[in-house]
């Protein structure tokens, strides 16, 4: 399976390297799933793998790729199930397919049930923002909710410091706005 394929890469190749291999071709859950293969690996071979990983955790900048590894931390600890996830992944699927048909009130119920079994779902978080601005009008829930899917690694940060700011701009929150395309900013020129 391409989960044990990327797995093995991480592990032969070296995590640095494999990891950038692998983000260039595959997206969500299959990465999770090789980081988890890969760490069960690793874990079998060695118990002090989590004490490593809380330490990388550490030194990453990258959201969704901090929020992957303290994932698979949960996991190795069997603190979270790994059908949860991929069952996650399938509701937020239908939910970014509801929302894309204008089902908001389809799209809003599958977030909040991915939410049940990941509450650290930023794709959720990231829907239920725009459900907020498109069908609700309430600009104050989506700045709440676009904030968690930053927090939690939503993939296009960008995308999220721009609405983010927007909104507060339009809120006359200039300064916080200000920080948030500062930011955004930062990330757009970082190579």
């Amino acid at each position: 399976s391409v989960c044990i394929i990327a797995a093995e890469s991480l592990y032969v190749l070296g995590y640095r390297k494999a990891l950038n291999i692998i983000l260039s071709y595959i997206k969500g859950p299959i990465i999770d799933m090789a980081l988890f293969a890969t760490y069960r690996l690793q874990f079998a071979r060695d118990k002090n793998i989590i004490p490593r990983l809380e330490e990388i955790i550490n030194k990453i900048s990258i959201a969704s790729l901090k929020n992957r590894i303290l994932k698979t931390i949960k996991v190795l600890n069997n603190e979270i199930n790994v059908e949860d996830i991929l069952a996650c992944q399938e509701i937020i699927d239908k939910a970014y397919a509801a929302f894309e048909n204008k089902k908001y009130k389809e799209s809003e119920k599958l977030a909040r049930d991915a939410l049940k079994l990941d509450e650290s779902n930023a794709d959720a978080y990231w829907i239920l923002a725009n459900i907020h601005t498109l069908e609700k009008k309430d600009n104050s829930s989506a700045i709440d909710e676009f904030k968690k899917a930053l927090a939690y690694g939503y993939i296009d940060q960008v995308r999220i410091l721009f609405s983010l700011s927007t909104f507060l701009l339009n809120q006359k929150k200039t300064h916080e706005a200000i920080g948030f395309l500062n930011e955004a900013i930062k990330l757009k020129q970082d190579p």
